[in-house]
């Protein structure tokens, strides 16, 4: 098991003495156009941003298929080779299923798992390699493409829901259980 911090400028001392794995946000990387990783740390995971724009965190870009694929091309492939991998533009309409019930909820979130989808086959049609989102509670069927196809997948969503620490764990340990060959970021 790898763990990774989320990288905070507050924090950066106190990643940099500890000599740990950070976790970057693409949408709140940098400033006036400039999307900087920083450097020196051993290892770098990068999150798309799409979930923290969709509840309203604070970011200085949105990141867009097109523009997050430029930067993963052009800047972090090429110049970055601490960076260990990188999430796909992960969608999930937040607002919309807090609100929603029943079967409103279930279109919801099997939208949400189609343009995830979307998004992967965008960014791989640009030969990059990043590591597929499934959110908890999109159908199961996105999950088992992604398990059979992909050796590491990112489970999200679950900090947005409100459920009980038993649902994530019982969720974890189904997911674990039922892939036992693939590799999770939670």
């Amino acid at each position: 098991m790898k763990i990774y911090f989320v990288y905070s400028k507050a924090y950066e001392y106190i990643l940099r003495e500890e000599e740990v794995k950070i976790l970057v946000n693409f949408s709140t990387l940098g400033r006036k156009g400039q999307i900087t990783i920083p450097k020196g740390f051993s290892e770098v995971l990068i999150d798309s941003g799409g979930y923290q724009l969709q509840v309203g965190v604070n970011a200085t870009r949105v990141p867009s298929v097109k523009t997050y694929a430029h930067w993963l091309k052009n800047q972090v492939t090429k110049n970055h080779h601490e960076v260990s991998g990188y999430m796909n533009l992960d969608i999930m309409d937040v607002e919309s299923m807090l609100k929603s019930i029943g079967q409103e909820k279930t279109e919801i979130l099997s939208r949400s798992a189609e343009l995830t989808l979307g998004n992967q086959i965008a960014l791989e049609a640009e030969g990059l390699k990043p590591i597929p989102v499934w959110h908890a509670g999109e159908p199961e069927v996105y999950l088992n493409y992604y398990c059979t196809n992909y050796e590491y997948v990112s489970v999200g969503g679950m900090a947005s829901m409100s459920v009980s620490k038993s649902y994530i764990l019982k969720l974890t340990q189904y997911i674990f259980q039922e892939y036992p060959n693939t590799k999770f970021h939670l």
